[in-house]
């Protein structure tokens, strides 16, 4: 577990899981400064998990997209103060001049974020461009027609 920032007299904080190069490097280097803006701005921690939050000879070991519900226990274990954590993926890029994420849910319940509400375009124009953009400008290897474009029943099967 790395703390990149301390949590404030809020105690919020946004904490992702990057483990391995693949996710930490990127993570590092693309998005970690917008995270940095954002949580100045409105007195947020950061913690970015590094390795897998549960052993991955242990019997309950899941991937990693599933360990994201064990940040508040190991957050709680590792004794970092926090009041409120936004999970966010590593790919996420934040408006440092976006209002607290903090601010715009009730705190007595879980909030989740839609993928598709608010959107200034139709969900299947924004996967196109995301797309377009991904092989234009990261990679020419990812394709233009890919997972992007599955249905939920494609991805479940996908991944077993």
């Amino acid at each position: 577990m790395r703390i990149i920032r301390e949590p404030g007299k809020s105690g919020n904080v946004l904490a992702t899981i990057a483990i391995g190069e693949d996710y930490l490097k990127p993570f590092m280097e693309y998005a970690l400064h917008t995270w940095q803006m954002y949580a100045e701005r409105h007195d947020l921690g950061i913690i970015v998990f590094d390795e897998d939050l549960i052993p991955r000879d242990h019997p309950r070991w899941k991937k990693i997209n599933w360990q994201k519900y064990l940040i508040p226990e190991a957050l709680r274990n590792a004794g970092v103060p926090t009041t409120r954590i936004a999970s966010l993926d590593t790919d996420i890029l934040i408006n440092p001049t976006a209002p607290s994420i903090f601010h715009v849910h009730d705190p007595a319940k879980v909030a989740v974020v839609s993928l598709r509400t608010g959107l200034p375009y139709s969900y299947t124009e924004v996967l196109r461009r995301v797309a377009h953009l991904r092989h234009a400008y990261f990679s020419p290897d990812y394709p233009l027609d890919s997972g992007l474009f599955a249905s939920l029943e494609q991805l479940y099967e996908a991944a077993g």
